[in-house]
């Protein structure tokens, strides 16, 4: 690929660029050649000192012996650099790699690509050319000056193995100059954007050893992000116009999330350090990822006529292309680009280019108006561009003088208006050329508006008040003097704040619109200049008369006081987290002269935002705003005149990230314009942040009474759950009153399964049917059991077969031993027999079993028999005797009876069974974890199971009542760190069990008027019958009489009597 460089004439239209001349002679005479070298891969200018342009791909063909000592030819890749005279005629071509060592190509300086970079110094008339490909690219940096009035040398970086930089650093990738160490002293800086994966600029001075010609390395800056390409291009600009040079980086690989590209702005501090690794620097960032922000930079000069240095920085890939334009100041860069120019706004092309600020330069003053240009290249469009920079005026506004507003004098002549009248003047420089073109000035001033939350001006302008924008004056005139004055008059409208000063801001500009259509000319820029931004803008006050005494000085004095209403732990408010708002009490009193401008700042949390206000007392009018997160105001009035009082409560509201503070910070003063006499400090309230929960958990069976009866049957003859027992449900529920929500807690449930008999199986008492449920904001949960087999060990849920482990009138236990237990009736046991006749499996005798050999094990046959229950009234143990299919045992096995309590209710003495947990129940545990119970909320936990019905028809069938008790506890994280109280976090839920009528009816006593009637009337039948004997002569003794007296019995007789008795019998007559 042939290359070319042309130029152009000033002021000519855009056709009539030339060709560059070129050194035909050169490759003529074998030099190398000139064939796809890339002429104009870089140029620079240096005004007076002419032009350099170099060629990196320029070859030079050789012949070298190779290490068979044979002739070989070869291509070197030196590149070459060219030197033009002020009026473009060529005097000179370098090619610094010639004459190096190149036996070893790559590995010396057969590629060495010389003029990747060039840099020309007009200051010290030096050429310093970069060479990235030299030492298998390392790359290196040849510079050609001046050794006195008559003698040029080259300087060169050193090669040897000590060189500062690895293989494939790209040393000389970008090159420049300056005065680096000293105000009179060159140093030079060479970048090298793959050195250290993160690219790197080394800067270089000149070995002062006598008759040494090394550019010695000096410091190296490193760049800050791997792959960044650090040092691509560099710049070198006196920013801040303290004679030492500054040094631009360009790092346009750079990358964040919405940024492409970066610049580092590197500003010179003198003497000792300069320029160091680890010093402060500005990073400017592209605005678009991939815009390759700083892809090319360049110094324009003093554009603006300040005095201070200005940049540009291409980003050729932020959609077509665009330039920003920073100025210089005294403290460095600005911060924001003072002009963006795009693709787009080059209107004079047919179409846009892209690519535009691919390449820069700029600090030459292409139109002889005495201000530099820049030009800007964009080479996918094939174009660049030449852009000039506008002459600038500077016309200055002053303000002449503002008369206060006295709302209580109406001022205007025209009618009943408050007004008043300021007066601005415009001045020009000595050297403005009045008489250069009619230059007419706008001069724009707008009230109030212009400023943020400006909605509506109080004043309006009487020149404007008869149209659609009264509040804004625009008017034009030329300038044909040195000063301009111009006087405005304000009528006041709105009076609802006359103490606030009124703001106007005035800014001028110049009415000369460019003609942008014609494309085939190039405009006369000195006929288009602009006014200089700075001088051009003034911001003019409007105050109120305001009555502060003789002095003119407002002393006033202002007293605060302030509440927090929060209850006080230790002497500190405590605030409880999960109240919905926190109140603070404020009263302002001034007991001075007027407080214009008076506020009231309350800082306060991020975490807690300001919701409201109200006024306590009715005289005052309390506007109340947030400034930022954490700081509200509250207008006290303007002014806040002598005894005011304003009272007023300041409400807050928590945000969710209140939940991880553990203090917080209120911080109450006032401010005012005036002279505060007082001076109050600051009021402080640190307050401790408190998560306080107040759990409650209550416990309920449903029903609460349960009765049970009728027939007994064995689990093995079981065919659902509805067979076990009535249905029992114990609810707990836990309701959080507040004021914190708790995240996390567990309910711990002991639930009363068998009766405890010091074995591990008991019998059953409530059969749990599936696991507990926990019900939080209609979100259904199932509890843990701590140990397995808890919940339906039998599996009537999952309707398997189940086999019988006792016989019917014992509890069914958890699995099928190999023997089985018949119940045995103590003959010293008191008992009351009642039979009945029932058809069910009720082993009585080994005879009752089929014997199966090959398990050794008994089965039960099914028989009509009478069936006998036993009940005791004091019974602590049952024996049972053991039958297995080898004979009779000798095994005892007692299961234990809980005895029956005597408990008084209404009067009566009742027989009461209480089964608890830990006293004589076996329970099984389970957990149940809450998560997010919020205040006022409450979480159900639901246990079901069946009163397994056997238990209690065999063993408490004479009792009057069985009370079943189930636990839950509540359990808090100790990490969770929250106060509450633990007296209401245990409860239990009661099943009050009843025997029905079919197995144990308990006589009632008799009326005791029904006893003593019954013994009155049997007295008196036993005295009736007694009575009816006595006139029957019941009573009476038959006698024998002698003469009215009995007469005596002989002995004879007697012995007769006594012998065959007082009857004779018939066999004896």
């Amino acid at each position: 690929m042939a290359c070319d460089i042309f130029s152009q004439p000033r002021l000519m239209s855009q056709s009539s660029c030339q060709k560059l001349p070129f050194f035909d002679s050169f490759e003529e005479q074998g030099q190398g050649n000139m064939t796809d070298m890339w002429f104009g891969v870089s140029v620079s200018s240096g005004q007076q000192n002419g032009l350099m342009a170099c060629a990196h791909r320029y070859v030079k063909p050789t012949t070298i012996i190779n290490e068979n000592n044979v002739h070989e030819e070869q291509r070197l890749g030196f590149g070459i650099c060219f030197q033009y005279s002020t009026s473009l005629v060529p005097e000179a071509a370098w090619v610094p790699c010639d004459g190096q060592p190149v036996k070893d190509y790559h590995l010396g300086f057969g590629l060495c690509q010389a003029g990747t970079s060039c840099h020309l110094n007009s200051k010290y008339d030096v050429q310093t050319i970069g060479m990235p490909g030299t030492k298998t690219w390392r790359g290196g940096v040849s510079s050609f000056m001046k050794r006195d009035k008559y003698i040029r040398e080259w300087l060169r970086t050193n090669t040897d193995s000590s060189y500062p930089v690895e293989n494939y650093a790209y040393l000389g990738m970008s090159v420049a100059s300056g005065n680096f160490f000293d105000k009179q002293r060159l140093g030079w800086a060479a970048g090298a954007p793959r050195a250290n994966d993160t690219g790197a600029v080394l800067l270089f001075e000149r070995n002062r050893a006598p008759n040494n010609n090394e550019l010695e390395h000096n410091r190296t800056l490193i760049g800050e992000q791997v792959a960044s390409s650090f040092g691509y291009v560099i710049a070198v600009v006196d920013i801040n116009s303290d004679g030492l040079d500054d040094l631009v980086v360009g790092a346009p690989f750079y990358y964040e999330d919405g940024v492409g590209g970066a610049v580092h702005v590197y500003l010179n501090e003198g003497a000792p350090r300069y320029l160091y690794q680890g010093m402060q620097y500005r990073k400017v960032i592209g605005s678009k990822e991939e815009s390759r922000f700083g892809f090319a930079i360049t110094g324009l000069g003093d554009i603006d006529r300040d005095g201070f240095n200005d940049l540009a920085i291409g980003a050729p890939y932020e959609g077509d292309g665009a330039v920003y334009i920073y100025l210089g100041s005294k403290n460095g860069l600005s911060e924001r680009p003072s002009q963006i120019i795009r693709a787009s706004d080059v209107k004079r092309t047919r179409t846009v280019p892209s690519t535009f600020g691919y390449s820069l330069s700029g600090g030459v003053d292409l139109d002889n108006n005495k201000y530099p240009d820049l030009v800007v290249g964009a080479y996918s469009s094939d174009r660049a561009f030449a852009i000039y920079a506008r002459p600038i005026k500077n016309i200055k506004a002053e303000l002449r003088y503002s008369l206060p507003i006295d709302p209580t004098t109406e001022k205007c002549l025209s009618g009943k208006e408050v007004c008043t009248t300021f007066q601005v003047c415009l001045t020009t420089p000595s050297d403005f050329d009045h008489r250069t073109g009619d230059l007419i000035v706008v001069q724009r001033i707008e009230a109030e508006t212009f400023q943020p939350n400006k909605k509506k001006s109080r004043v309006i302008f009487k020149k404007a008040k008869n149209t659609e924008t009264p509040h804004i004056l625009v008017e034009s005139f030329q300038m044909t003097d040195y000063s301009k004055c111009t006087t405005g008059e304000l009528i006041l409208v709105d009076r609802s704040d006359i103490h606030t000063t009124i703001k106007l801001k005035l800014t001028l500009d110049l009415d000369n619109d460019l003609d942008r259509n014609d494309r085939l000319h190039v405009p006369r820029i000195d006929q288009y200049p602009i006014l200089n931004k700075k001088l051009g803008t003034l911001t003019i006050p409007v105050d109120f008369k305001k009555n502060c005494g003789d002095n003119a000085v407002c002393e006033s004095t202002l007293y605060t006081e302030s509440k927090l209403n929060l209850p006080n732990e230790k002497g500190e408010p405590v605030y409880y987290l999960g109240w919905e708002t926190m109140n603070l009490t404020v009263s302002v009193r001034n007991t001075g002269e007027s407080a214009y401008d008076a506020f009231l700042h309350i800082e306060h949390p991020s975490e807690m935002t300001f919701i409201g206000r109200s006024v306590l007392n009715k005289k005052s009018v309390l506007d109340c705003s947030t400034e930022n997160q954490t700081l509200v105001r509250c207008d006290l009035g303007n002014p806040m005149e002598n005894g005011d009082l304003a009272e007023l409560l300041l409400k807050f509201r928590p945000e969710r990230e209140a939940d991880d503070l553990t203090t917080m910070r209120f911080v109450v003063h006032t401010t005012t314009s005036s002279q505060d006499t007082l001076n109050q400090r600051p009021t402080t309230f640190d307050v401790s942040v408190v998560r306080a929960a107040e759990l409650e958990i209550k416990g309920l069976a449903k029903p609460e009474q349960v009765w049970y009866g009728g027939r007994v049957v064995g689990a093995s003859a079981m065919q659902s759950e509805a067979e076990i027992g009535s249905e029992v449900t114990h609810v707990y529920s836990v309701f959080n009153y507040g004021p914190y929500m708790v995240p996390n807690f567990k309910v711990h449930i002991r639930w009363p399964m068998e009766v405890e008999n010091s074995r591990k199986n008991g019998k059953y008492l409530l059969y749990l049917t599936e696991l507990p449920k926990v019900q939080v904001n209609g979100v259904l949960t199932s509890c843990r059991a701590v140990k397995d087999n808890s919940v339906d060990p039998l599996g009537f849920t999952n309707k398997q077969a189940i086999v019988a482990t006792e016989a019917p009138t014992a509890a069914a236990s958890r699995s099928r031993p190999s023997t089985l237990r018949i119940p045995q009736k103590k003959s010293t046991d008191p008992v009351i027999r009642r039979t009945t006749t029932t058809t069910t499996p009720k082993p009585t005798t080994e005879d009752d079993y089929d014997y199966d050999a090959d398990y050794g094990e008994a089965r039960p046959t099914t028989t009509t028999t009478p069936k006998t229950i036993y009940a005791r009234k004091v019974i602590t143990e049952r024996n049972y005797t053991y039958v297995s299919s080898y004979g009779r045992n000798t095994r005892v096995r007692r299961d234990m009876i809980v005895p029956a309590e005597s408990v008084r209710v209404d009067g009566r003495v009742l027989n009461v069974v209480k089964m608890r947990c830990n006293q004589n129940t076996r329970c099984v545990d389970f957990s149940c974890t809450v998560t997010n119970l919020q205040k006022h909320n409450s979480a159900v936990i639901t246990i079901k199971s069946r009163l397994w019905n056997a238990t209690f028809v065999e063993d408490y069938p004479r009792v009057d009542q069985v009370s079943i008790f189930s636990f839950a506890e509540i359990r808090l994280d100790p990490e969770i760190d929250i106060r509450q109280k633990t007296t209401n976090d245990y409860a239990e839920a009661e099943t009050k069990a009843y025997p029905d009528s079919s197995l144990y009816q308990r006589s009632e006593g008799a009326p005791w008027w029904v006893i003593a009637l019954g013994v009155i009337i049997g007295i008196l039948i036993l005295v009736a019958i007694a009575y009816c004997l006595y006139k029957m002569d019941f009573f009476k003794r038959n006698q024998h009489l002698r003469n009215g007296e009995y007469e005596p019995v002989s002995q004879t007789e007697k012995k007769e009597l006594t012998q065959f008795s007082q009857y004779p019998d018939s066999n004896f007559h």
